[in-house]
């Protein structure tokens, strides 16, 4: 059994993987035709859409495709034929966050600070998609809208892999609120 194609995919959670393709064949490399293939997801969020029994064509070819559930991470899917050499075949899928959908604050809310000076803690806001799994390498633009102060970062920053900006902040001149966005 030889894995022809599908394998490391990157594919947004909820939609459908491309073909994961194998080929069964004799000792002298011809194609088997009418060979039971088993495909099975071993890891991670998803569920076959093809069935998991598959039947090799004219060709040895057998096909697999899973849809992918909510949660980002890696997938993992066997292809299996009892007696055939080379089984199971492994495939591994990574899910990957869909569209940003929501910034949400995430921590260095409602500090006292020193005029002049950087706050204590970072201000930082997560970006989720619409599963709430979150958004890597999303650019995010910090503003202060009230008692002056500045960013200590380059705008726009980026969050990390788990969709978390994160930004230093300094005091404006004037006692008082002050106030990013």
């Amino acid at each position: 059994l030889l894995l022809v194609s599908g394998d490391n995919q990157r594919v947004v959670v909820g939609s459908v993987s491309a073909n994961m393709i194998v080929r069964a064949f004799d000792r002298n490399d011809n194609p088997v035709e009418g060979a039971n293939i088993h495909f099975e997801v071993k890891k991670g969020d998803a569920t076959l859409v093809t069935g998991a029994d598959q039947t090799t064509n004219a060709d040895g070819l057998a096909f697999g495709a899973v849809r992918l559930g909510n949660h980002t991470g890696n997938i993992e899917v066997d292809a299996a034929s009892a007696g055939l050499s080379g089984s199971p075949v492994k495939f591994h899928i990574q899910a990957l966050p869909a569209a940003a959908e929501h910034l949400l604050l995430y921590a260095g809310n409602n500090q006292n600070g020193t005029i002049g000076h950087v706050l204590p803690f970072p201000i930082q806001v997560k970006v989720v998609d619409h599963y709430n799994n979150p958004v890597p390498n999303y650019a995010i633009t910090f503003v202060v809208t009230n008692g002056g102060g500045s960013i200590q970062e380059k705008q726009p920053v980026k969050t990390n892999g788990d969709g978390v900006a994160s930004v230093n902040w300094v005091m404006g001149p004037t006692p008082g609120a002050n106030t990013a966005m």
